[in-house]
């Protein structure tokens, strides 16, 4: 049988020369013949009536919208009205490593949630079409997180100055936020007097100082506009400084974040101890004087990491900022390469309802 698209029915007229000559065989033999159109079941699963090949349409136009803590997938339908349906595959990884995760049928379906989507967690989603044993390409990949996701992160290039700035792309997922660090070796005592994102101003989050050697500070802006623009970090006085940024969805808009911890030492922990829920994130900023490393404490994700130098160790300030998943109380710690004096704050950034 020659490669074609299957249907689930097909109806074959007999040929004319065909139909004449049983007619003349039935006039012979004295009877009478009517000819009538022939219909015929034609299903892959009945022996014989197997196909080799065949090309299926994928869907088009597949989106993927955050519902509370699923994701719903929307699409437009394949145009092989024969189809059976569609293979919903998802993946952690863009472009691949895709696994299904359920069907949409029949091929008229528009749409699927899936229920099963962790928080925190962003998902790229694809579709095939399929009938019995026969599957499409993949269509567009889709991409969406449920509950409090991570979008981006940025720093500016440690220094020693009055003015900071330094590029950050927020994304276009809904109920934004953006954060910024600022780690300071404030040794006359040098603040921040303002920070801005594509010109509009954050608000304070929270300040911790251990004295006048390090110094840091965190501020935030709710609903940051999508695109790239500049971060700028204005300080009293020069002095030199590590800031860094992350952006996030999923955060609550009207009250975005927890309480403000923070903490000072002179060891080579820093450590606090940040109240927070699941579903929720906990984000830090560490300041630790001199040309130390640091190293982020398990469980945590760093962000950001980076220190100044010169021929006086003692004037030098590393900076870094890190995040791990909310619980009742969430440590934030790092490991220094020496002891130093250190300032740590860290905030929870609550889920949009």
């Amino acid at each position: 049988m020659p490669n074609r698209r299957p249907s689930a029915r097909r109806t074959f007229r007999l040929a004319v020369p065909v139909a004449a000559a049983l007619l003349a065989l039935a006039a012979g033999a004295g009877g009478f013949f009517v000819a009538r159109a022939a219909t015929f079941t034609d299903q892959a699963s009945v022996p014989g009536n197997t196909f080799i090949t065949d090309t299926l349409a994928p869907p088009t136009g597949l989106t993927a919208t955050v519902v509370g803590t699923n994701i719903r997938l929307d699409w437009t339908p394949t145009t092989d009205t024969y189809a059976t349906g569609y293979k919903v595959l998802r993946s952690t990884t863009h472009g691949s490593g895709y696994s299904q995760i359920g069907t949409a049928t029949p091929y008229t379906a528009t749409t699927y949630t899936d229920n099963t989507a962790a928080a925190g967690i962003r998902y790229y989603y694809v579709l095939q079409t399929y009938f019995q044993s026969w599957l499409s390409v993949y269509s567009t990949e889709a991409s969406g997180c449920a509950g409090i996701c991570f979008d981006a992160a940025s720093s500016s290039t440690p220094a020693s100055a009055t003015r900071f700035t330094w590029s950050h792309t927020v994304g276009t997922g809904a109920n934004r936020i953006l954060i910024v660090g600022v780690s300071i070796r404030n040794s006359s005592s040098q603040t921040v007097t303002g920070v801005t994102y594509a010109g509009v101003a954050l608000t304070n989050i929270g300040v911790r100082a251990n004295g006048t050697v390090v110094r840091i500070e965190m501020w935030r802006l709710v609903n940051p506009p999508s695109g790239t623009a500049n971060v700028v970090v204005t300080l009293s006085a020069q002095a030199k400084a590590v800031c860094g940024a992350t952006s996030w969805t999923g955060v609550h808009q009207t009250t975005p974040l927890g309480t403000f911890v923070s903490a000072t030492g002179s060891t080579n922990a820093p450590t606090v101890n940040a109240s927070s829920a699941t579903n929720e994130v906990v984000q830090d900023t560490v300041a630790a004087q001199g040309t130390v490393t640091a190293t982020v404490g398990a469980g945590q994700t760093q962000r950001w990491n980076a220190g100044t130098s010169d021929q006086a160790a003692a004037t030098n300030v590393r900076g870094a900022g890190s995040t791990e998943p909310g619980a009742a109380t969430v440590t934030m710690s790092y490991s220094l390469s020496a002891s130093a004096s250190w300032a740590i704050g860290a905030v929870s950034l609550k889920p949009a309802p």
